[in-house]
């Protein structure tokens, strides 16, 4: 049995119970379905970046979320603020972490173009000398992440603030 064996069950466990086929969740993470395949059969560790993918689409509680992190051979450090994760496999921590030094850059507005290929979120902060919104942020991102992020932060702002 592998190292990622019971990760791969419970990640089949939830896909399942989200009603979902192994084509469904590769193509919400934008990942080959062989990589799933692979993934549920614990062949393999996945990336931080897919993980979190698999995690948002599914829609999973932040206790079912620390144990993939968990059985993927990663920690949670939730003493951070912001988003950190160690991978704790080998030798060579890595960090993702929010700098603290990162600028907060608050909007007053959002322009979003939509085309076959994704969607652009153009972030504004007020206007400029000739009456023209100022775009100080753009990011670009394909619908199925642009669906994520409209789920991530719907339960976001579901959630009770502190």
């Amino acid at each position: 049995m592998s190292e990622y064996y019971k990760l791969g069950q419970v990640i089949r466990s939830h896909r399942l119970a989200a009603a979902e086929s192994i084509e469904d969740l590769s193509g919400a993470v934008e990942v080959d379905p062989k990589f799933i395949t692979d993934l549920e059969k614990g062949a393999q560790q996945p990336p931080e970046e897919i993980l979190a993918l698999i995690i948002n689409h599914l829609e999973l509680e932040d206790k079912e979320a620390d144990e993939l992190w968990q059985l993927a051979g990663y920690k949670i450090d939730s003493q951070t603020e912001g988003a950190t994760v160690t991978k704790t496999d080998d030798d060579k921590d890595r960090n993702i972490t929010i700098p603290e030094d990162l600028p907060i850059l608050y909007t007053d507005m959002v322009n979003v173009v939509s085309n076959k290929y994704g969607v652009v979120f153009n972030f504004v902060q007020g206007v400029g000398p000739n009456g023209s919104p100022i775009v100080v942020s753009r990011v670009g991102m394909s619908h199925d992440h642009a669906k994520s992020v409209l789920s991530v932060l719907q339960k976001s702002l579901d959630r009770p603030q502190d």
